[in-house]
């Protein structure tokens, strides 16, 4: 069999995750060259893999241009919401051409959005997409999504958050030098999101202000919610606030307390905060699943939701979600006291051979092209 050459690309960090997981374990088997945009970019670098930027592709002829270039045998790609993302335009592209396609899906809703233009119809639909569960695939199908091309495949960066679950729990980690020590208090990681586009809107009430699409909150509304929370809770607590890969920090200050000590930070290993936290609180990101397999109390703060709730983590029943301030600190209250981990078995998600299903993925939609 020919050699697969695989052009990978990715605009966001699911997506990055999982392909650098494949690229990996198979880079011996096939080449891939990986290009990255916005998002992925923070991602992949801390991989070691090599990548190119691609910001600069912005339309079709870009994207063709680039497999005139490279002449993958494949395209891989992570989700794309945007019409113009990196995802959508080589799989528009690969299509033109004649080069077979397989995407991957790293979230559970906005099936039929990531592969069709604003009229509904299929515009950057891959041949396969892989699924990470049962629960995707049957959702994807039941939004529109051609079944034949639907393949549960699991999650290969799940699957590597619960592997690595197994081997702190063998042989602990070295506690990270930003940490506060041991017996200093509580410490809690906030999983930060980009929802607010406007930095300088930080009023709890914004949120609600937002139109149509708000969720009720914002990021500024939530952070300050949860300063006045903990500030009422305890004498003494340390906030490490996870910022999205996609998120500049300078729109995120520290924010001052007497009481909260609270730090951010956007480039450090998200499993190894989460290992040392005492509880991790977000809104609707997806890395609630990672905190959850660590085994690490963890909760959806969403004060105020407006419409439905789009947390994977709240959905699948892995976590609970607050929507109410009071219902939040007493659950705080009564968490601080007992921050024992609690371990789940591995999920369907996390299935052990993902990587290698997504790779006979790529090598099952080559045939006959």
């Amino acid at each position: 069999m020919t050699r697969l050459t695989v052009l990978a690309g990715v605009s966001e960090p699911g997506g990055a995750k999982n392909i650098a997981l494949v690229a990996k374990e198979f880079g011996q088997k096939a080449v891939f060259k990986i290009f990255s945009s916005k998002g992925a970019t923070q991602i992949l670098q801390r991989t070691g893999l090599a990548f190119e930027q691609a910001d600069q592709i912005e339309q079709l002829p870009e994207a063709r241009e680039l497999l005139y270039v490279i002449k993958p045998t494949v395209i891989l790609t992570g989700r794309g919401i945007q019409p113009n993302s990196l995802e959508r335009l080589l799989v528009r592209a690969a299509r033109d051409i004649g080069i077979p396609s397989v995407g991957l899906i790293d979230e559970w809703y906005d099936y039929r959005a990531n592969y069709s233009d604003k009229t509904g119809r299929w515009d950057s639909l891959p041949n396969i997409i892989c699924c990470p569960d049962e629960q995707a695939r049957r959702e994807a199908a039941g939004e529109g999504l051609p079944t034949e091309g639907l393949l549960v495949t699991g999650s290969p960066a799940l699957a590597a958050v619960f592997d690595r679950r197994e081997k702190y729990r063998a042989f602990p980690p070295s506690r990270p030098g930003m940490l506060p020590p041991e017996g200093s208090g509580p410490m809690l990681v906030f999983l930060s999101e980009v929802i607010q586009s406007n930095p300088d809107a930080t009023s709890p009430d914004t949120g609600a202000r937002l139109g149509g699409n708000s969720p009720g909150y914002n990021e500024y509304s939530v952070r300050q919610d949860l300063r006045n929370i903990l500030e009422s809770t305890f004498e003494a607590v340390t906030v490490i606030e996870k910022l999205h890969p996609s998120a500049d920090p300078g729109n995120y200050p520290a924010i001052k307390s007497s009481s909260v000590d609270w730090r951010t930070v956007l480039d450090a290993d998200l499993e190894l905060l989460c290992w040392w936290a005492d509880m991790v609180v977000g809104m609707r990101s997806a890395a609630l699943i990672d905190a959850r397999l660590l085994g690490t109390s963890t909760v959806s703060f969403q004060p105020g939701l407006v419409g439905e709730n789009r947390c994977t983590a709240v959905r699948k029943g892995m976590v609970p979600c607050f929507l109410s301030r009071n219902s939040f600190q007493t659950w705080l209250q009564d968490r601080a006291c007992s921050p024992e981990k609690d371990f789940i078995g591995r999920p369907e998600f996390a299935f052990l051979r993902s990587t290698q299903n997504v790779f006979s993925a790529l090598t099952q939609v080559t045939v006959g092209f």
